[in-house]
Order: C-alpha cells, then structure tokens, then sequence
C-alpha cells in the first residue's frame, strides 16, 4: 500500500492469520479479499469489514438476515399432519422443532412455540406432554437433562397423520371412576 492506503499497481496486500485451539495451529498469509471475509465472519453480529484508507478496519453495521425465507410454517406443519388432540400437536410441535434446529427440544421449546402456530397452549400442559412420552412418541436424551427428541415411533405417528389405528392405540383412558356406574349392584335383596 502507498501513502494514500490504496493498494499499489502490481503488489496485493498481504495479510497475516494466525488461529489457534484445540487440534488447530494455522499461521497463513492471506490476500485483502480473504481478510474482510475472515472479519466479517468474526463480527458478522455487527456488519461488515472495510479497510479504512489509513490502514484501520472499519466494520459497516449490517441489516439483520432473515434467517428462513419460505417453506412450511408450524401452523401448515400442524394441518399437513392432521394434529388434532393435545399430546398429537406437542409431537408435532416437538417435530417441527427438530426438524428446524436439528437439535434436541425442551418442554418449554414447545409449549412457546404454540403461539406461533395460532395455538392455544394445553390447559394442562405437563400431564399431555407426559402422555406424548407415555405413547412413545418423545423420549428424554440420555446425554443431556431436560431435553427430549422425537422417537421412530412418534415419527411414524407423524407419518400416518394419526390414523384411527394411531389414536386408538395411544388413547389414555380416563380410567374408573367411581367404581361400577351405571350398573345395579347385588346387595343379595334379589
């Protein structure tokens, strides 16, 4: 570079990068080009590098990115799987989950994103989440406390769109209540 900060004919800035860390050791000479790229990354929060003409970095503030543009929303997710009880949209939501962050999910992940899908949050939320684990469909990670994943089974659930197989399979019976209604006791009167 001369005086001015510009790049002279015929001679491209160098530049120096050094990084280091575990299992990495990398010295290099890289051109300008390469250099804002690598700055931009670092700060990419911020904007974007320029090289001020006296040989300072500069970053330019950025618009923020949208980070999905299309596709399918959680509501269209919700209606494509024909989710319809409560345990049914928390495996949904929990899929659609995964599916978007590739990673595992919490109870709370999914209880706020119903909100986004125009949904109401289960009135009794812990006991329709437990009854999507009791189905098989959510399972704990072993690797990591207070997150869960989809299971092959609450995939293949997905997959059949709750079928009548699926729901009468994975009903939870309200069990007895008030021992026998309905139904006249021998009291040996008879």
């Amino acid at each position: 570079m001369d005086d001015n900060g510009s790049v002279m004919e015929g001679k491209a800035a160098k530049y120096s990068l050094s990084l280091k860390g575990e299992g990495i050791a990398l010295d290099r000479e890289i051109d300008e080009v390469t250099a804002l790229d690598v700055i931009s990354l670092v700060m990419s929060s911020s904007g974007s590098a320029v090289i001020d003409p006296g040989g300072g970095v500069s970053i330019r503030p950025s618009v923020p990115k949208r980070t999905r543009v299309g596709g399918q929303s959680l509501r269209e997710y919700l209606d494509a799987v024909e989710a319809k009880r409560n345990p049914d949209k928390i495996l949904a939501v929990a899929k659609y989950i995964s599916n978007e962050t590739g990673k595992n999910f919490s109870r709370n992940d999914v209880k706020a994103r119903f909100q986004t899908a125009a949904e109401r949050v289960p009135a009794n939320y812990g006991r329709d989440f437990w009854w999507a684990m009791k189905n098989g469909w959510i399972a704990e990670a072993t690797d990591a406390k207070s997150e869960y994943f989809v299971t092959d089974t609450g995939g293949k659930a997905l997959e059949a769109k709750f079928s009548d197989d699926v729901t009468k399979k994975t009903g939870i019976t309200k069990g007895r209540r008030g021992g026998r209604r309905g139904k006249k006791q021998n009291d040996g009167n008879s």
